[in-house]
């Protein structure tokens, strides 16, 4: 298992011992665990063996990189939690208690934990402050699974733990734009198994050929000709018509992109089976261009985002988000949240400086993050 942040060996052993001092009287339910993890070490033959076993154990925790001891501990604990749940506890100890014991403090607060569904998971303690006023939680990630392995991606949690510190030392812009990212790839991981696609220049429509044909004037007037069969015949004109000809619309159209000139047609929808090939040179795809389509596609085409999961309101504040702070600039700040303020008089740069909606935010999109990672992982989608 490899985790993100570091354990000291400090913190293997206190909750080692913490752990110890909980099953005191149930000791073999350790030996056992460690036996079982462990193919060096035997359980004691009698409880007289108890107190040199336990120093053998702690031993290798006060060597986390050259015994391994830190994987060790994370093992042991986990096959000790495991243990004791499936039995519904020990004599003097929950299940529940016991399992929430199983933590391990590092810097800055954070704290890798085991959790009730013998996950390993990362904790950040969160805050917010405004005036007299004052809220405080946890933000959790599930961060390894014995059966599934990694469970929300290494890349997921930089993006949110950087958030985070970013969010500590009051930097709100850059931590709201580190969640929005963390957000678009949870939906690039979701919509992927969906059969969609963040492919540049993908189309999401069908491309069809030219068709090939022969311009000539003939007095005052001009002559067209198609070298390849059309899909209707000239001699189906006038019924679809209904008279003997159509009055069309031409316009010329400079293409933004590469700034050609292209020649556009307007006229009724039958039409076009006259003059145009209906042979297929590429099929369209599921692709997504970017986080607007994205929260489209998942709300409104696959419909696996509910409101319940994410707030509908925060489509608009994340998209807008990644879209302009990637995009930093002063007219950026003042983009209107419309979501927020129908009259667009509630801007970004007023988000941004509104300490309890941007902890909304810091809370709950990880939350969101989470469980789509659990239900791709639930559901065997990622190795």
């Amino acid at each position: 298992m490899k985790l993100l942040f570091h354990i000291p060996r400090e913190e293997l052993i206190r909750t080692y011992r913490s752990l110890r001092s909980m099953l005191n009287g149930n000791d073999s339910v350790i030996f056992a665990a460690m036996a079982g993890i462990s193919t060096s070490f035997t359980a004691p033959a009698n409880p007289g063996e108890y107190t040199a076993k336990h120093s053998e154990i702690e031993g290798i925790l006060n060597f986390p990189d050259a015994l391994s001891g830190r994987q060790v501990a994370l093992n042991l604990m986990e096959a000790v939690g495991r243990e004791v749940k499936n039995t519904g506890g020990v004599v003097g100890v929950s299940a529940n208690d016991l399992i929430t014991a199983i933590k391990f403090e590092g810097a800055d607060g954070i704290v890798i934990r085991l959790t009730n569904d013998l996950r390993w998971a990362t904790e950040w303690p969160i805050s917010v402050h405004q005036g007299a006023v004052s809220t405080h939680t946890t933000v959790t990630l599930d961060v390894h699974d014995q059966s599934w392995g990694e469970v929300v991606p290494t890349y997921i949690l930089e993006c949110i733990h950087a958030a985070i510190a970013l969010y500590r030392q009051g930097v709100n812009s850059i931590a709201v734009a580190l969640l929005a990212i963390a957000v678009e790839a949870t939906l690039r991981d979701v919509l992927a198994i969906r059969g969609y696609a963040f492919i540049k220049g993908a189309s999401s429509v069908d491309i069809f050929g030219y068709s090939a044909a022969r311009v000539a004037v003939d007095g005052n007037s001009y002559t067209l000709t198609f070298s390849d069969p059309m899909p209707r015949l000239p001699s189906t004109f006038a019924t679809s018509a209904g008279a003997a000809f159509v009055d069309i619309q031409m316009k010329r159209v400079i293409n933004a992109r590469d700034r050609t000139i292209h020649l556009k047609a307007k006229a009724p929808a039958w039409f076009i089976d006259y003059w145009a090939s209906d042979t297929l040179t590429r099929s369209a795809q599921k692709r997504v261009n970017g986080l607007g389509e994205a929260f489209h596609i998942a709300r409104d085409v696959e419909a696996f985002l509910t409101p319940t999961m994410l707030p509908t309101d925060f489509d608009e504040v994340i998209t807008v988000v990644r879209n302009n702070l990637i995009h930093l600039s002063s007219q950026a700040l003042a983009t209107p949240l419309l979501k927020l303020d129908s009259s667009g008089g509630y801007t970004l740069g007023q988000f941004l400086n509104d300490a309890f909606r941007v902890y909304d935010l810091m809370t709950n999109v990880p939350r969101f993050i989470n469980d789509q990672y659990v239900d791709l992982r639930n559901g065997g989608h990622l190795v």
